[in-house]
């Protein structure tokens, strides 16, 4: 099976995986989330946020496509991400941009195409220049009482284990939801699969 990677664009929403588009844990403030889902309105919302990201923004995110959306990864800046401060490993660093969300479809994950994602979004974030470092917050498979990990599937929170892989280090610890930070330009060398279509995978 072929996937191609997209960078996230204007018309990109329709092409988006669905539980990504749902999801408004980060996007929304906290006070907000509960009204917004209670009305039905998280695509309505996730569609603005995403306007007003790329607005401000040269890029936000990619998604991997095969006639169906099969993942889709969202960065932004730290004040366009409000729902971050309910992580107990937060606030992020005033200096770094914030990779959020990494939602896969049912059956492609543990296929590398994180790995794809993540360092795609790297790569942007070197070329456009604008922080020296991005940070995220990892999910640590825990025996701990963490009322967020209710919220896992929306926020579709990164393992710990593929940021690592990534190049991501740890800064703050905690035993659910630690943070962790990459300096920009990354010291390994980046997978360039965003240059070269379509990225081959096997789900």
């Amino acid at each position: 099976m072929s996937a191609e990677l997209h960078r996230i664009t204007q018309d990109s929403f329709a092409f988006l995986l669905p539980k990504a588009v749902r999801s408004v844990f980060w996007e929304v403030e906290p006070e907000s989330a509960a009204r917004v889902r209670e009305r039905g309105e998280e695509r309505f919302e996730k569609e603005a946020w995403l306007s007003s990201v790329l607005l401000d923004s040269p890029g936000c995110g990619f998604y991997l496509w095969d006639e169906c959306p099969l993942a889709t990864l969202f960065y932004c800046s730290p004040a366009q991400a409000p729902g971050a401060t309910q992580l107990p490993t937060a606030p992020v660093s005033a200096d770094a941009m914030l990779m959020t969300s990494l939602h896969m479809a049912p059956g492609w994950e543990g296929t590398g195409m994180e790995a794809v994602l993540i360092d795609a979004a790297i790569m942007d974030l070197v070329v456009e220049g604008t922080a020296p470092a991005v940070e995220a917050f990892g999910l640590r498979a825990a025996e701990a009482a963490e009322p967020l990990l209710s919220q896992v599937e929306e926020m579709g929170i990164i393992g710990v284990e593929a940021l690592e892989a990534a190049g991501f280090r740890v800064v703050k610890e905690h035993p659910v939801f630690p943070r962790l930070r990459l300096e920009l330009p990354p010291e390994r060398e980046l997978l360039v699969a965003w240059e070269a279509q379509p990225v081959r995978a096997s789900a």
